[in-house]
């Protein structure tokens, strides 16, 4: 008797143990026994289909799901199978939804072997991701219009001086113009005023001209921003040859840098030459720009390449200034640079990994630390496969 007691209390325990189990499940969970009749339901499961939960304990699951397929119930009793499945539930005002439904067997402490039901209505999944898409693609245009307008931003500061610029020039060009036009028409025109209108005109007009050639300038390198594809065809390029006609001019313009370059004549990618031209002529610039510049041009470059079965890895290290950890994530974003006052616009970088992804196919990383220098690492496909995009 004491023992029936005992194995009472053991089995209620249980029960509880498992009730409280199920309603910490976000989904539908029902349990049923070999008869097919309701032992417990968590609030989620009676929420799907519309019962209370006393309305469901003791009656027979085809109340809520009449069309199981035959078979299903006896593979989890007596194999142990977990079955997937999708159902038709009728709630308890008549209503129809499908759901995805997971079958599964599982033994209480007396050796009685239940069916742990899952639920989850497919409706209500798909309305949960759809919001989550929703979600997901505001974030995204939200990060676009937000790129967009830096992009406009930087575009309108940067064309801002040299048309500034310009018209200033203009302006203060047809002011002379017309004080001269005065003077001729009274008669009080002399050779002097002629030649000092014509030297002002002179350096206005060229002021203009170098201003609208730099805004051209701007306007060509903005196209390259969004560049996506190239009229250049596909060649095996002979790295090593580009690079030394790269580095030539440059090491003239600082005689104190020392470059070291490890390419062997051999290595010849087959790729987009100009485009790659474009690309490495744009990475050395930067290093000679910013690197070495503040310690008065002396330091060492190494340029160096590498080839995989599949892959050209070409590397560009300088032990120059490096980059402060805050600008480091930066450095491909359009028009960030720290030598604006020089004239620079910051698009060298920007337009340099753009036509490596969008073009070359590749990846470009760039590691560095402030006082040790930077290195540059372009990743392009050996052999370039296909047209360009």
């Amino acid at each position: 008797m004491l023992g029936h007691t005992r194995q009472n209390l053991a089995g209620r325990r249980h029960a509880a143990l498992l009730h409280a189990s199920l309603g910490s499940v976000p989904a539908g969970v029902c349990v049923t026994d070999r008869r097919g009749l309701f032992v417990d339901a968590n609030p989620q499961y009676c929420r799907l289909c519309g019962y209370e939960r006393h309305e469901l304990i003791g009656r027979h699951y085809s109340i809520v799901t009449p069309a199981v397929q035959p078979g299903t119930h006896e593979r989890v009793f007596d194999r142990g199978e977990v079955l997937p499945a999708y159902w038709r539930v009728v709630r308890k005002d008549g209503a129809e939804l499908i759901a995805r439904a997971l079958l599964a067997p599982f033994d209480d402490e007396n050796g009685r072997r239940l069916k742990i039901t899952t639920l989850l209505d497919i409706g209500e999944r798909d309305s949960i991701d759809n919001e989550r898409r929703v979600a997901h693609d505001r974030l995204v245009q939200n990060g676009k219009m937000a790129a967009l307008g830096e992009l406009v931003t930087g575009v309108a500061h940067e064309l801002n001086t040299p048309i500034g610029v310009a018209l200033t020039a203009a302006s203060h060009l047809i002011g002379e113009v017309e004080a001269l036009k005065r003077e001729l028409a009274d008669g009080s025109l002399t050779r002097d005023h002629m030649v000092r209108g014509l030297t002002v005109a002179e350096a206005a007009l060229s002021l203009v001209m170098s201003s609208v050639q730099r805004a051209g300038r701007l306007v060509e390198a903005f196209k390259q921003v969004a560049a996506t594809h190239t009229e250049d065809g596909l060649h095996a390029v002979p790295l090593r040859q580009v690079l030394e006609g790269l580095l030539e001019a440059r090491r003239m313009r600082h005689p104190g840098v020392h470059v070291v370059l490890d390419v062997l004549e051999t290595c010849r990618p087959v790729t987009y030459a100009e485009t790659l031209r474009r690309v490495l002529g744009n990475l050395l610039d930067n290093v000679f720009d910013h690197a070495f510049a503040p310690s008065g041009d002396a330091g060492t470059l190494r340029v160096e390449s590498a080839e995989t079965a599949e892959s050209t890895v070409i590397s560009i290290a300088d032990d120059g200034v490096g980059i402060p950890p805050a600008s480091l994530g930066k450095v491909f974003d359009p028009f960030f640079t720290s030598a604006r006052g020089a004239g620079k616009t910051g698009l060298g970088l920007h337009i340099a990994y753009n036509l490596v992804t969008a073009v070359l196919g590749g990846d470009i990383v760039l590691d560095s630390r402030p006082g040790l220098g930077s290195r540059v690492t372009l990743t392009i496909p050996k052999v370039h496969v296909g047209v360009a995009p």
